[in-house]
């Protein structure tokens, strides 16, 4: 039960990275320009 808890903490954890990157990467290019 354990090890399936942590891989689906990981998945989570990795897809909310990717949501945060797509999501701050056009405000950071908005600030530099």
């Amino acid at each position: 039960m354990e090890l399936l808890i942590k891989l689906m903490l990981i998945s989570v954890i990795r897809v909310l990275t990717v949501f945060l990157e797509q999501a701050i990467k056009p405000q950071i290019r908005k600030v530099i320009t």
